[in-house]
């Protein structure tokens, strides 16, 4: 049995996908103590031409496998039952990693003994767009309390991202739920918890993603990530976290008083009640929304602080209509999980 299996679901990745692999044979880890398994969903660029080309070149124990199902808990499941490895490494294909990031993903893992070990995932654009939503998305006004985004913690943790697990940790709490197209890592790692294992974080394991590099990319991204959400809370409520469901509060509430006022639905008392609560909401959020991006916006310059006030705008704005959209569709998904479930039972 080799010592790592190294799993990275693909599709699309053109772009990415050759540093990602020149920063995995880069480490310091032995090379011929690991496997990599990129698992690609039919992608439609050149992607698999080019692990292939990797593979030609003489890349050893690179292997290409195809994943039909085209979602990324499918190709992480073939990717668990592909692998020989005694630790199985999850990468990300738009993400790069230090030379030293599998080597200390085993041995803390190792050393601590838990289910799920991860680091922090550290955001870089290359555009100037890019750099200043990298700055968003590392920021808590843009992503909470995320840690694994804040710079992290040595210690344990509810989620780390992407993560290096203990073959049994697969054997002891199963596979990855193929009915999330997102979120699947949030709810394994639930799944964990609940089952009495440990997930552990090290501020010493650092990765480097490429974040989305324009504003209307960032925008499907959130509404994708909060849609998503909400269908995780049918399967799996205690995965998520309050700040999971702040910017669904925020523009239901923003909808549902700004179409009560103007709709005129209320009586005229209640009516100037509701659209105070609204001027109050708008500004006090626009109160903290310049605060932040004019603290980020030192980083950089002043000039960016335009910029960053409509970045953050539009993350939660996208990820609160996105839940907002996933509220309505909770009964459509319930049902295709239902009908799921029972045709594995019938077969």
């Amino acid at each position: 049995m080799l010592e790592v299996s190294i799993i990275i679901p693909t599709y699309n990745e053109e772009r990415f996908i050759k540093t990602c692999l020149d920063s995995i044979y880069g480490q310091s880890f032995p090379v011929n103590k690991m496997e990599i398994l990129v698992i690609d969903g039919k992608s439609s660029d050149q992607t698999i031409q080019v692990v292939k080309q990797e593979i030609e070149a003489g890349r050893s124990n690179l292997r290409l496998l195809e994943n039909p199902q085209r979602i990324q808990a499918s190709a992480l499941n073939l990717g668990i039952r592909a692998s020989t490895g005694k630790y199985i490494v999850r990468m990300d294909a738009h993400t790069t990693y230090d030379c030293d990031y599998v080597k200390k993903c085993v041995e803390i893992a190792r050393d601590t003994g838990a289910d799920n070990v991860g680091g922090i995932a550290i955001a870089t654009g290359k555009t100037r767009i890019g750099k200043v939503i990298s700055l968003a998305l590392s920021c808590s006004f843009g992503v909470g309390n995320a840690v694994f985004r804040l710079g992290g913690i040595d210690g344990e943790v509810k989620t780390v991202p992407f993560g290096t697990f203990p073959r049994e940790t697969f054997e002891k709490f199963g596979l990855f739920n193929e009915s999330l197209a997102r979120c699947e890592d949030k709810e394994f790692n639930y799944r964990i918890r609940k089952g009495g294992g440990r997930i552990f974080m090290s501020k010493d394991l650092k990765a480097f993603y490429n974040n989305r590099e324009t504003i209307r990319g960032l925008a499907k991204q959130c509404h994708d990530n909060g849609l998503w959400n909400m269908f995780t809370l049918v399967l799996s409520p205690g995965s998520l976290s309050i700040r999971h469901f702040v910017p669904f509060v925020f523009v239901s509430s923003l909808i549902g008083i700004g179409t009560a006022v103007l709709v005129g639905l209320l009586t005229a008392s209640w009516l100037q009640t509701l659209a105070w609560v609204l001027v109050i909401e708008l500004w006090l959020y626009f109160i903290l929304n310049i605060i932040f991006s004019m603290r980020l916006a030192q980083q950089e310059t002043y000039h960016q602080l335009p910029l960053l006030m409509l970045i953050f705008f539009v993350m939660h704005t996208s990820y609160g209509l996105g839940s907002i959209v996933g509220a309505f569709k909770t009964p459509w998904f319930r049902n295709k999980v239902h009908k799921a479930t029972q045709a594995r039972v019938s077969v």
